[in-house]
C-alpha cells in the first residue's frame, strides 16, 4: 500500500516550523529543546514539547503532544506528526498507538532514533507508517547545540563533525567549537 504525503513543503516547512517553537519553549524552561507538532489534514491539532528534565522522564516532546491530542477520532492518512528530533522507540510506540500516519522529523538520532526499527516496513497489513527526514535540520541541530553541545555529541556520533561543519554559518556556534 502506496502512501503519498498530503501536505506541500511550504506546509511541511510551516508545521516544523511550530514544532522548533515548541523546541524553543523546552529550552527557556531549562530542558533539551525538543518540539513536536500533531497536525490533521491543513490544522494543527496538538502540541508538545519535551519535559523530561523538568517534569517526568517518559515527558517526550512526541508524547507530550499526543497526550494533549483531541479525543475524537481523526483521519489516519491526513495525520502527521513533526518533531524537531527523530523519535525514539518509545515515541514510536505512541505514535502508533495515536494511528498517526506519518512522521516528519528535523535531526536523527544515531543514539536512539526509531528509524532503525521501523525501517523493518508496515507494522500491519491496515497500517501504513511514512517518515521523511531532514525538514529544517540545520535549525533543529542548531537549537540543540546551543543548549548542549556535549548532548550533541553523543546524539550524533561519528556524524558530529558534519553537523559542526552545517551550523559553521550559524552565530555563536564557531565560538563554543
Amino acid at each position: 500500500m502506496n502512501q503519498t504525503c498530503p501536505w506541500s513543503i511550504v506546509q511541511q516547512t510551516a508545521f516544523m516550523r511550530l514544532a522548533l517553537v515548541e523546541a524553543t519553549n523546552a529550552m527557556e524552561q531549562g530542558d533539551l529543546p525538543i518540539g513536536a507538532v500533531v497536525v490533521n489534514d491543513d490544522t494543527v491539532i496538538a502540541r508538545g514539547r519535551n519535559r523530561r528534565e523538568t517534569e517526568h522522564f517518559l515527558s517526550h516532546a512526541e508524547v507530550d503532544a499526543i497526550r494533549s491530542m483531541p479525543a475524537a477520532s481523526v483521519s489516519r492518512r491526513r495525520t502527521a506528526i513533526f518533531c524537531t528530533l527523530e523519535p525514539c522507540y518509545l515515541c514510536l510506540g505512541a505514535i502508533l498507538a495515536a494511528r498517526i500516519g506519518h512522521i516528519f522529523f528535523a535531526a536523527p538520532d544515531l543514539l536512539s532514533g526509531c528509524r532503525q526499527i521501523a525501517s523493518l516496513g508496515s507494522y500491519s497489513r491496515t497500517r501504513v507508517l511514512t517518515i521523511t527526514a531532514g525538514l529544517l535540520a540545520r535549525e533543529s541541530v542548531s537549537l540543540l547545540y546551543r543548549h548542549s553541545p556535549e548532548r550533541c555529541k553523543v546524539l550524533f556520533q561519528e556524524n558530529f563533525n558534519d553537523y559542526r561543519r552545517l551550523l559553521a554559518d550559524e552565530p555563536g556556534i564557531r565560538d563554543r567549537q
